[in-house]
């Protein structure tokens, strides 16, 4: 099972109706590129949720995207994301942030930093324009 050889965190992202399906997606601290992104691998939209299972955290900030991929729709969707810490263990820790996904705010990013903390990360680096040929 699962917690027979628990993982470092698992990352969970609830939603009330599929309909309103984010997705979710992980930057691991080694990647080099900011803009690389890992889709979640656990859970799926019908059952309204997904995940991502961390065996061993690296060292460094794990980022968190949540996107809602619909611009139609007029209302907000509603989420949250859980951080499981250490689970099963004695130093288990619980992490909760609620999520609104607007027309507008279509993505929210945020970091699980080395300390364990969730907090909202800032957008990866624009790279350099290249410069236009002569």
């Amino acid at each position: 099972g699962i917690l027979r050889d628990p993982p470092d965190a698992l990352v969970a992202l609830t939603f009330e109706h599929p309909d309103d399906a984010p997705s979710l997606s992980i930057h691991w601290p080694d990647r080099e590129d900011p803009t690389a992104l890992e889709p979640s691998d656990l859970g799926d939209v019908a059952s309204g949720v997904l995940g991502i299972r961390i065996r061993e955290r690296q060292e460094g900030e794990h980022v968190f995207v949540i996107t809602r991929g619909d611009t139609d729709s007029l209302r907000d969707w509603h989420a949250e994301l859980i951080v499981l810490l250490r689970p099963g263990t004695p130093e288990e820790r619980i992490l909760r942030q609620d999520i609104v996904l607007t027309r507008t705010e279509r993505t929210r990013r945020y970091r699980l930093t080395d300390a364990g903390v969730l907090e909202v990360a800032p957008p990866p680096p624009t790279p350099p324009r290249r410069a236009a040929a002569p």
